[in-house]
């Protein structure tokens, strides 16, 4: 009879003590708030080794939880693990330690590695390659992620039309009309605006008039509409961006 209440008993405070999953949820994506935190605080202060430490603790955190088609990972800890290694990235490329960035995203995405990188992570990393106007690794970054089946979203499109068009406009342009053209042949919406100013401002740089007007031609042919911005490439005004370091065209060859 006492060791059936003692079973009963414990049994109780067991299931009083268990977490409720939703509390057990909370708690994972506070710590991936806090880690993404400690990330960012590390690296105002520049203190890449502790960012660093960060990252790997995160990652070293991720686990396989069963699930109804077989082990899988813990999307909450999965997602502390990637929000605080695009921290990292964005803070590299911030500080022109592009090199770095770009090593970090590519240990992340090895076949062995627990989790693949978000887009995010490679929008970080492109931001660094277009802030250090590094065109051809931002090629090179492209293909591996068309390799990978990562598919690019506005901000790599964007960045990394930023960056090509640094060293060459010719190849930003291509990869704008690619890109166009996928568009169209899937039934997807539209390039971005960003991506087409991106590309415009890549043909302004160097002094391509026909180039730009071609681009903004085709935007209100098939969308999308160009805005002011874009459209001060050809008729010779400043963006409104003044932090834009991108040139526009002299005024004599817009004439």
């Amino acid at each position: 009879m006492r060791a059936g209440l003692l079973a009963a008993l414990a049994a109780a405070t067991a299931l009083h003590l268990a977490p409720h999953p939703r509390a057990a949820r909370l708690s994972v994506r506070l710590r991936s708030c806090t880690t993404a935190a400690d990330v960012r605080r590390a690296v105002r202060r520049q203190r890449w080794t502790e960012a660093r430490a960060s990252v790997d603790a995160a990652r070293a955190e991720l686990s396989l939880a069963p699930s109804a088609s077989g082990p899988a990972l813990d999307p909450d800890a999965e997602m502390s693990y990637l929000v605080a290694l695009n921290a990292l990235i964005s803070g590299l490329g911030k500080a022109r330690k592009w090199r770095q960035a770009l090593a970090l995203l590519e240990e992340a995405a090895v076949p062995e590695a627990p989790a693949a990188p978000s887009v995010q992570c490679y929008g970080a990393a492109m931001n660094a390659l277009a802030t250090a106007r590094r065109g051809a690794e931002a090629q090179e970054l492209l293909a591996r992620m068309e390799e990978r089946g990562v598919p690019a979203n506005d901000f790599v499109r964007s960045a990394g039309l930023k960056a090509v068009g640094f060293d060459d406009w010719r190849a930003a342009v291509a990869l704008l009309e690619r890109w166009r053209a996928h568009a169209a042949a899937e039934g997807l919406p539209p390039v971005s605006e960003h991506a087409h100013s991106a590309a415009a401002a890549a043909a302004a740089r160097h002094g391509e008039a026909a180039a730009c007007r071609a681009i903004i031609d085709a935007m209100r042919a098939t969308g999308p509409p160009p805005s002011r911005c874009v459209c001060a490439f050809v008729d010779g005004r400043r963006p409104q961006n003044e932090n834009d370091d991108s040139s526009i065209f002299p005024q004599q060859l817009l004439q």
